[in-house]
């Protein structure tokens, strides 16, 4: 007598495919988010001034103007992709951006101290301090 198989039903089949299929494009996406994590990051920092320079020009901090909180961005970017900014620094900048950018939160003080952290940040530029 020969042992019947059993199959597996439809369902179940259809189940292991999507599942099978998630997977793969799950390994994918993060394989394409390695290798390009670099640019990736860049353009969240490129994202991210752009905003908080909106921001800040709505309602300028006293003895900014747009063209100087621009030049600071633009500044920040390059220092930035030049690694000179620490993780822990970016940290920091980061924690304080979103302070700034919570409804209603910003204030042209707080626009003033998030400048003046970015410009500390770029000072501080000490090629023993920087980490990969």
């Amino acid at each position: 007598m020969a042992e019947e198989r059993k199959k597996l039903s439809k369902g179940c089949m259809v189940a292991l495919i999507v599942v099978g299929a998630l997977i793969v494009l799950a390994l994918v996406a993060m394989t394409v988010c390695y290798i390009y994590k670099d640019e990736l990051v860049d353009f969240g920092v490129a994202k991210m001034t752009d905003a908080v320079s909106i921001e800040i020009k709505k309602d300028l901090p006293e003895g900014y103007t747009a063209e100087t909180v621009d030049s600071i961005m633009i500044e920040f970017k390059a220092a930035f992709k030049e690694k000179k900014i620490t993780s822990g620094e970016m940290q920091d900048i980061s924690n304080r951006l979103q302070d700034i950018m919570k409804e209603g939160n910003y204030t042209p003080e707080k626009g003033a101290e998030f400048l003046e952290m970015i410009k500390k940040a770029m000072e501080d530029d000490v090629p023993s301090k920087v980490e990969n």
